[in-house]
């Protein structure tokens, strides 16, 4: 599915300055729905936590050369 990919833009936000465009009002409402979901708070990651997996990620990637 695709809210895997949405929770993340956080990272994308952090790492490459990526925002979501405000005339994509039916993206954010789509978003802002699947947040109130109960299958979605039990089992989403906070923007930190992707950060950090990101951080850890790159860092691997540094290190393999």
């Amino acid at each position: 599915q695709y809210v895997p990919f949405f929770e993340r833009f956080g990272t994308y936000r952090e790492f490459g300055g990526a925002e979501w465009p405000d005339d994509c009002r039916r993206l954010h409402r789509w978003f802002g729905t699947m947040q109130t979901r109960a299958s979605f708070q039990a089992t989403a990651k906070p923007t930190e936590y992707h950060i950090e997996m990101r951080r850890q990620l790159l860092a691997r990637w540094a290190a393999a050369g």
